[in-house]
This record gives C-alpha cells, sequence and structure tokens, in this order.
C-alpha cells in the first residue's frame, strides 16, 4: 500500500510540500552523506476548513519563494491518496489525504527561513493541513 501511495505521489504533476513552521535550520546536515538525492516524503491530513486548492496554493508560493531565493535545483510533486477498504482495495481518491515529496530538497541554513515569504506559505499550510508522517530518504541515482 505504502508503495502505491508512493507511486501516486511521484505520477501526479503537480508540486508541493509541507514544512514545519518552527523548524530550525540544522547547524550540520544529517543528510551529508548521501550521495545521491535527499527526498523528503510527507503525508498530510487536510483540516476542517481547509482544502486541497488551498493546500496547492501553498504548493505554489511555496515552490516561488525558493526559486525567489535562487534554488532551482530541487522539485516538488503532490498527489492525493487513494482511499482503500477493509480489504485492502483501492476504492477512490482520498478527498482528505495527500503525499508531498521534495525532491533533492535544499540546505535551509543558506536560505531566509523565516522571511515573510517563509512564514505567509507556511501559515497556508496551517490552515489547510496537518502533517501526519514524514520520512526522509537518499536516493542512490545508481541503485
Amino acid at each position: 500500500m505504502q508503495s502505491l501511495m508512493l507511486a501516486a505521489a511521484l505520477a501526479c504533476a503537480c508540486i508541493g510540500t509541507a514544512l514545519a513552521a518552527d523548524a530550525p535550520a540544522p547547524s550540520a546536515s544529517p543528510f551529508a552523506s548521501c550521495k545521491g538525492e535527499v527526498w523528503i516524503i510527507r503525508k498530510s491530513q487536510i483540516i476542517p476548513g481547509g482544502s486541497y486548492q488551498g493546500f496547492l496554493r501553498a504548493v505554489a508560493d511555496q515552490s516561488a519563494w525558493y526559486r525567489k531565493n535562487g534554488v532551482t535545483t530541487n522539485e516538488q510533486r503532490v498527489g492525493r491518496v487513494y482511499d482503500t477498504d477493509a480489504q485492502g482495495r483501492v476504492t477512490k481518491l482520498s478527498d482528505g489525504t495527500v503525499e508531498t515529496v521534495h525532491i533533492n530538497s535544499p540546505k535551509l541554513a543558506s536560505l531566509p527561513v523565516n522571511d515573510d515569504g517563509w512564514k505567509a506559505f507556511v501559515a497556508e499550510f496551517q490552515a489547510n493541513s496537518k502533517i501526519i508522517d514524514e520520512t526522509e530518504v537518499c536516493v542512490n541515482p545508481k541503485g
């Protein structure tokens, strides 16, 4: 099932990810040993009063913030998760759960984290969603 959710997230042409509002910039990257790309994969729940469209607006604003700050080597995608029944059979696209994949996530230490642009897209994410799971992955391009 997790591979199905990841495949759905990777197949989506949309961009996206959510970031924690108060995540401090690390002083030394734990990802330095990764010889490939660092991917951050998150599952988020659309909250009451929030919407998938609002989540996508936050994604677009976050991507614009990265580009404005010179980050051009990362890619963000978001996909709706498939709901399943009690037997694990896919039933439909979820109305309330999304998976986001941030490919080649940049080091935040060199970026103006917590500037007005950052705070704006984080507020959009918080108004529309809650992160329910996060995994960091080192993807080696050679397997």
